[in-house]
This record gives C-alpha cells, structure tokens and sequence, in this order.
C-alpha cells in the first residue's frame, strides 16, 4: 500500500490479488481497521464488495478507500484462497456527464478499468444493462411530479 501511495508503483490487480492471496494463506493478518461494506454481491460464483463514494472525494480519502479493498479481499481469502473477490471504488453518478469523469486524483492508486465504476458503468453491473438510464427517466418523472412540494421545501432555506 506504501508503494502505491507514493507512486512509486502502477496499481496491478493482478499482482495485488496475488500478493493479497499469499500474505493471508498464514490467516495471520496483523492489525486491521474495522470497516464496513457499502454493498456485498455474490453472482456466479464471485464476491463483490463496492465502497460508494461522492463524485469528488480527495486523495486520502481514496487511499483510506484502497486500503479498505485491499483489506476486505484478505479477509476473504484468508477464509477461502479459491474465491474470486473483486473490490470497487464506486462513484453512483458523473457530474460532468455526458463528457467522461475526469477526476482522476486517483491516478496511480487504482487500475480504472478494474477497481472504479462510475455511474451507468455501476448501476448497469447491479442492475443490467440499460439500468442507469432507467434510473435516470425515474428520477425525472418524480422531479417533475412533485416539483411543486420540491420548490415549497427549498423556499423553506432561503
């Protein structure tokens, strides 16, 4: 995890995974922080764990969140070395939609493409492909239906 926080080494799935797997088959872990798991799936035989952020998080809080994932798949493997366990960072939307999110503070300490879902990319693992965008016409049609309680609730702040 050092290495990773200070760049000193490219985030590698792969290679974690392998290095996470053979530093638990002792099950002696040393000391790990208590955390809890925003969202647990098990489908064909894979466990997921998904830590959901806000679209904006800082650094340290994706380095605390590395070391969570990281943790988490210890834990699984000191139990069972055949699982396969994927951890996420999860950001639920892109505020900069419909260009890509591009805050990447990140960069370094996660593999994108294997560790980060953002947006349709998450709602469409949980939920199926055109999830997102169903979500999204939900959300519209409820905004639209009670705008006016919306718009009374909000005056209530100025």
């Amino acid at each position: 995890m050092l290495e990773l926080k200070a760049t000193k080494k490219r985030a590698n799935v792969s290679e974690e995974d392998r290095r996470i797997r053979l530093s638990s088959k002792s099950g002696n872990l040393g000391k790990i922080r208590k955390s809890r798991v925003d969202l647990f799936v098990a489908r064909s035989g894979q466990e997921y764990y998904f830590e959901i952020k806000t679209v904006k998080p800082n650094i340290d809080v994706f380095a605390r969140t590395k070391e969570k994932l990281l943790q988490w798949k210890a834990m699984r493997y000191s139990i069972n070395q055949g699982l396969t366990v994927k951890s996420y960072i999860c950001i639920p939307y892109n505020p900069e939609a419909p260009k890509p999110y591009s805050r990447w503070t990140l960069q370094g300490l996660y593999e994108l493409d294997q560790e980060v879902l953002v947006a349709e990319e998450f709602w469409d693992f949980l939920g199926g492909k055109g999830t997102y965008e169903e979500l999204l016409d939900i959300f519209e049609q409820a905004g639209i239906e009670l705008r006016d309680e919306i718009d009374d609730k909000l005056s209530e702040f100025k």
